[in-house]
């Protein structure tokens, strides 16, 4: 098996989590639940039919989006299927470092911005 695979397959559980949160805001975490828990039932019982659509239906939630190429792997074996599956289960349920670096900036601006007006107004 490809690295090259394994990572694509992750970093697709990426794309797919942020594309949820756009789509569906904070109930996608359930969806993403959901998603997990039936699509490790299937890695667990060796189901490519399951695995299969459970995909299917995890991107039919989204727009313009296919299903990459790389889950074909899925149907031909079981290692592929469990390193795939497993990749893209770690990607889909991650947290990006860099996402929670620019939300801890984020927050640190909106707190510097409010002192800073606080202080302008203990001034006036």
């Amino acid at each position: 098996m490809d690295n090259n695979i394994i990572d694509a397959a992750f970093e697709e559980g990426q794309i797919i989590k942020s594309s949820l949160y756009k789509a569906q805001g904070e109930t996608s975490q359930k969806t993403i639940e959901r998603f997990s828990y039936k699509f490790l039932e299937g890695l667990r019982r060796k189901d490519n039919g399951d695995l299969t659509s459970n995909l299917i239906r995890l991107y039919c939630n989204l727009e313009q989006r296919s299903i990459p190429e790389f889950f074909k792997e899925l149907l031909k074996d079981i290692g592929s299927m469990n390193q795939i599956g497993y990749a893209f289960l770690l990607g889909l349920n991650s947290y990006k470092e860099s996402f929670a670096k620019s939300s801890v900036q984020a927050g640190s601006e909106d707190t510097q911005k409010e002192s800073e007006s606080n202080e302008n107004d203990e001034e006036e």
